[in-house]
């Protein structure tokens, strides 16, 4: 059952987004995320985000880039810190995917920025902390970023799938239908993640753009279709 103060959070604001960034623990499927990209650590729209999951019992979801250049060190940090002290669980998709359920964050990074992720490495296990990583391209990633993406997983982090090319759904679909863009950009990022060996329960739409129909289309491909829900606020 979908908590009480997340359906009045979803009916509230003027949040130019669809998709919320916080899970209940119910069977949604769609859900958001905060971009963390150039935001400060003390930021209070950030830092408030975060304590929401502390009174609410959900998982507050975060996503960001091309660490430390779009989302910093700093930031990365605060954020986990926060939660720690907050006594929230820092849970990936898979976790989202399979419980327990309890009041948590959860942090991604999307795209391809596989050495900046590997560098990130020691930063996450001084916070003890495992994140999601949203993989595009991966067919064309070298064998060294390859063997780099199995010693992520291997620390416990995830692989999610983001795309074969990156390609944004509205203007694809509407260019060459809907199938299309599942054959061609979803399920191959999905497939390629399975034939690996990896688990993905999530794919993330590039640039955050979707349609209600693709949402519905990926119920029976993944347990989660992630789209973006601005900046903490």
């Amino acid at each position: 059952m979908r908590l009480g103060w997340l359906v009045a959070l979803a009916a509230c604001g003027d949040n130019k987004f669809s998709e919320q960034p916080y899970f209940g623990w119910d069977d949604r499927h769609d859900v958001g995320a905060y971009n963390l990209d150039h935001i400060v650590p003390d930021d209070p729209g950030l830092l408030d985000a975060i304590d929401s999951g502390t009174t609410g019992g959900a998982v507050v979801l975060f996503y960001g880039h091309d660490p430390p250049h779009g989302t910093s060190y700093e930031t990365i940090a605060a954020v986990l810190d926060r939660a720690t002290a907050n006594g929230l669980a820092i849970l990936t998709y898979a976790d989202l995917a399979h419980g327990p359920g309890r009041a948590g964050i959860s942090l991604s990074f999307d795209d391809a920025d596989v050495d900046d992720w590997f560098a990130m490495r020691d930063l996450l296990r001084q916070h003890r902390a495992h994140v999601s990583y949203f993989v595009t391209s991966y067919t064309r990633m070298t064998e060294a970023e390859h063997d780099e993406l199995r010693q992520l997983a291997a620390d416990g982090h995830t692989l999610e799938a983001h795309g074969v090319n990156h390609e944004g759904a509205v203007d694809y679909i509407a260019a060459h239908g809907l199938d299309a863009y599942l054959a061609d950009e979803v399920q191959p990022s999905i497939d390629v993640l399975r034939a690996d060996g990896y688990d993905p329960v999530a794919y993330a739409h590039p640039g955050g753009a979707n349609t209600p129909a693709l949402d519905a289309a990926l119920v029976s491909r993944i347990r989660f279709a992630r789209g973006i829900s601005g900046a903490p606020r």
